[in-house]
């Protein structure tokens, strides 16, 4: 008789017996359809579960959280470039002066979740002090009005949401002053502003105010506001920006960001943690989501917006002139213009854009001529002459004026 090998610790080929079930043992299921193989995105935080109170919500803030991306803020290293003093005078200039020193994390659940339950109410008037919004966070609803948002922004409360309308003559009259090539609001970029310190101010509402898909754009909202920044030295706010509502603009672009398609990156993280700060939220439970890429304005981050070139130590500007060629400025520099009309047209010499010749300026604050002050009897002052503006009462009526960038029309 043949005796049977078996498998054990001493015989490898032993296999132990196990009976199988049973068909009735299995239970009476349904059978799983297969789907086609999809390898699954790297994920290393997994999208958690969103404490939102209803699914939709939990649907919406799911589609925004992986496409979310940090906020990036003011950096002191433009100091480097001579460049912090004139950058926070335009913060002043819109009564803004705590966005220089803005900064905060980006955490992409508490973001999520902030978005996928944002809701904001503004009459159709515009009036700013009935506007409210309300948002989920960590299963707690909050509800502000539009005063408590501008406390935490620290901006003034204003009076209304709707921008003032501004002739397109006046819009491109003032883009000579601050930029090169062809206007056309729809294919403005901010590399064409040629003034860094103006450009720097733009790329904080870009980045931090106005947090867009894209930051290198430039449309008529942050126009408007560059030219408030600008008004001093224009003889005044004499477009009206002072009666608009800071906080309202930006609960309307947040506003756009909620109801927006997904697949397009959000970049207003940094923002939601201030506001989820002064709301007693505890931050800290959503750490683990916390993104870590840089999360400042720096030179490195100009130097991949094509703002700023550095080679073997030396920081180069780089804008286009008046004529719309390229042109490079060495930083730091005495020849910075300051804060003028004259200056915002960014001209010198060769030797001069080079840091070479001596004697145009004693320092980055002292200007070359006595700044020129754009009054309305003086007119504007530009290289070349402006077609005549418009009279101030061709505003069009209510009912026929065009929706600001976001598609909201207000009615006085």
């Amino acid at each position: 008789m043949t005796t049977r090998k078996t498998r054990n610790r001493h015989n490898p080929d032993y296999t132990d017996h196990i009976p199988l079930l049973k068909e009735f043992e299995m239970g009476q299921k349904t059978i799983t359809d297969l789907s086609p193989y999809t390898p699954s995105a790297p994920d290393p935080d997994n999208t958690p579960r969103f404490l939102l109170p209803s699914p939709e919500m939990q649907e919406h803030a799911g589609a925004f959280y992986q496409v979310i991306r940090n906020t990036k803020f003011a950096s002191m290293e433009i100091s480097r470039l001579g460049l912090y003093d004139s950058v926070r005078e335009l913060c002043a200039g819109i009564h803004w002066e705590s966005l220089l020193h803005m900064r905060e994390d980006t955490y992409r659940q508490l973001t999520a979740e902030f978005l996928g339950s944002f809701r904001l109410f503004i009459p159709p008037t515009g009036e700013a002090h009935r506007g409210y919004m309300a948002f989920w966070i960590a299963d707690q609803q909050y509800r502000l009005t539009m005063a408590q948002f501008a406390d935490i922004l620290g901006v003034p409360h204003g009076a209304t949401a709707a921008l003032p309308f501004i002739h397109p003559d006046r819009l491109k009259a003032f883009w000579r002053d601050i930029g090169s090539k062809h206007f056309k609001l729809s294919l403005l970029k901010s590399t064409w502003i040629r003034h860094p310190t103006v450009r720097y101010f733009h790329m904080l509402l870009a980045h931090v105010v106005f947090v867009k898909t894209e930051p290198g754009g430039l449309n008529q909202t942050e126009l408007l506001f560059i030219r408030y920044a600008l008004s001093p030295i224009y003889g005044g706010d004499d477009w009206g920006m002072g009666q608009v509502d800071i906080a309202s603009r930006v609960a309307l672009h947040l506003h756009q960001i909620a109801r927006s398609n997904s697949g397009v990156y959000v970049r207003c993280g940094g923002l939601v943690t201030t506001i989820a700060r002064r709301v007693r939220v505890n931050v800290g439970r959503y750490v683990r989501s916390r993104l870590k890429d840089a999360t400042v304005l720096d030179l490195a981050a100009l130097r991949s917006k094509f703002s700023l070139e550095t080679i073997r130590g030396n920081h180069l500007w780089l804008y286009y002139d008046q004529q719309g060629t390229s042109q490079c400025f060495t930083f730091p520099n005495i020849h910075l213009p300051p804060i003028s009309i004259d200056g915002l047209r960014f001209q010198f010499s060769a030797a001069q854009q080079a840091g070479l010749e001596e004697g145009a300026y004693d320092g980055p604050s002292a200007p070359p001529s006595p700044p020129t002050v754009h009054t309305t009897e003086a007119g504007p002052s530009h290289m070349h002459s402006p077609p005549p503006f418009p009279p101030a009462d061709s505003a069009p009526s209510p009912a026929t004026r065009a929706p600001d960038d976001y598609g909201y029309t207000f009615q006085p």
